[in-house]
């Protein structure tokens, strides 16, 4: 089964605000197999592959612009479209300082090493329950995508930085295509990049998780 996705009629900027005209997504309660449904079409999607990581274009996560040059290699494409970009952004809003950049680099290689080798998945990119929806069916729909080809492990990730997504999904979404062992000791390392997002946009307070998965690598 596939996610029922908003269709895109239109877009068009007006004295300098943009807008996107989509197709109504009319609410309904629940179906009690949602969070299911949920987990077996994310897997699903995870499971459209590609020979590289990136995207053929860039967009945004949220308001900042997100880059998806081609990459081989993952690590290559975390550490040059993804956290290269996002500290560079904090160091400029003096949000964090010249030795914290120099230690976040440093630990950079051994977070890569923590990360296991994957083909390039097709994500959804801005996974969090503020972007799921429930269609007129009582069916999973989601919305707001920061699409590309990455590590599929990034949206599990992001799923649980804050909440909201049930157990059933979970458990759904590993029969359909299991998770390597041991990823609740790495979704922090693929949450810098959200934190990292959400430091720049929203300021100092979510500096913390990011200096604590640091330290762990220092």
């Amino acid at each position: 089964s596939q996610f029922a996705i908003p269709q895109v009629s239109g877009s068009a900027e007006v004295n300098g605000v943009a807008y996107l005209l989509m197709e109504l997504i009319d609410l309904a309660p629940r179906q009690t197999s949602y969070w299911q449904e949920l987990g077996q079409n994310l897997a699903a999607l995870h499971k459209v592959n590609n020979e590289v990581f990136g995207y053929h274009r860039s967009n945004y996560i949220g308001s900042l612009p997100q880059s998806n040059k081609s990459y081989d290699n993952w690590g290559d494409f975390f550490i040059n479209e993804r956290m290269s970009p996002m500290i560079r952004l904090a160091r400029d809003q003096q949000l964090v300082d010249h030795e914290f950049v120099r230690k976040f680099h440093s630990a950079m290689p051994k977070i890569i090493a923590e990360m296991p080798v994957e083909s390039p998945a097709l994500i959804h990119g801005d996974l969090w329950s503020g972007n799921l929806m429930v269609d007129n069916a009582g069916r999973p729909t989601i919305i707001d995508p920061a699409v590309y080809f990455g590590h599929r492990e990034m949206d599990i990730a992001f799923s649980q930085m804050f909440g909201g997504f049930s157990d059933e999904f979970y458990r759904a979404y590993n029969e359909a295509y299991p998770m390597e062992p041991g990823f609740s000791d790495r979704a922090g390392l693929y949450n810098l990049y959200p934190y990292l997002v959400h430091l720049n946009l929203f300021g100092h307070s979510y500096f913390g998780h990011i200096d604590y998965t640091v330290r762990k690598f220092t």
